[in-house]
């Protein structure tokens, strides 16, 4: 478990979290722009990430956040690791927080074949950030087309996932409903990915490789749910 009261930890930049890249520091400021408080920034940093960044499901999780943020898709993995970088780049203290959930959640984004390789239950993070002196949930995982179309087609309730709106203060966490177990909190996108490859994730080649692949077959579904 992280040090909670080492803040620079949460500020600090690594090799996949590169919030010293000058062209994702530029975006943080440019979108934090005028914002009155930190508080503020974190809300306008989650709306840019939760609505600008359309998530599928790939397989390359290996990227730096600054080459992540270059592309059209993106595994959820990439689009929470981009959070945390952005934040980070404000200035902002940010962290990953894992848990356990059932897969059953899953089952209507991923493609069959990845879903059926799934462990159950299945590791899941998101991001939070430090403020007056406590650590908040702000996950940004699904954009509001998305969101609605998984309510239209039945594939979720309002009762299981209330809301995706963040008002900077309160947890906003959208897996809660499937969550088995809590787990830990890291300060580097590295611990995740070694978190990953310890519970069976494929090679780098290999998820590189194929990335194609399971991008194609996500799109097409969740484009569908966007546009329904």
């Amino acid at each position: 478990m992280e040090n909670d009261l080492d803040l620079d930890q949460y500020l600090a930049p690594s090799t996949m979290s590169d919030c010293g890249n000058v062209k994702l520091k530029r975006m943080a400021q440019e979108i934090v722009a005028d914002a009155q408080n930190s508080e503020e920034a974190a809300r306008r940093v989650f709306r840019y990430v939760r609505d600008g960044i359309a998530f599928n499901a790939t397989l390359d999780i290996f990227l730096k956040a600054s080459q992540a943020i270059q592309r059209k898709t993106m595994d959820y993995c990439n689009k929470i690791n981009i959070h945390l970088t952005l934040l980070r780049a404000a200035g902002i203290p940010a962290r990953f927080h894992t848990v356990r959930v059932r897969k059953e959640m899953l089952q209507h984004i991923v493609p069959g074949f990845l879903y059926n390789h799934l462990p159950s239950p299945v590791g899941h993070f998101w991001c939070e950030y430090h403020l007056n002196g406590r650590w908040t949930a702000c996950e940004a995982l699904f954009d509001e087309p998305f969101y609605a179309g998984m309510l239209r087609a039945g594939y979720l309730t309002k009762e299981q996932i209330p809301t995706i709106d963040w008002d900077g203060q309160r947890d906003l966490i959208l897996m809660q409903h499937w969550i088995v177990a809590d787990s830990e909190v890291f300060s580097r996108y590295e611990q995740i990915l070694e978190l990953a490859s310890a519970e069976g994730m494929p090679p780098v080649l290999f998820c590189k490789a194929l990335e194609w692949l399971p991008a194609y077959f996500s799109s097409r579904r969740t484009d569908q749910l966007r546009e329904s």
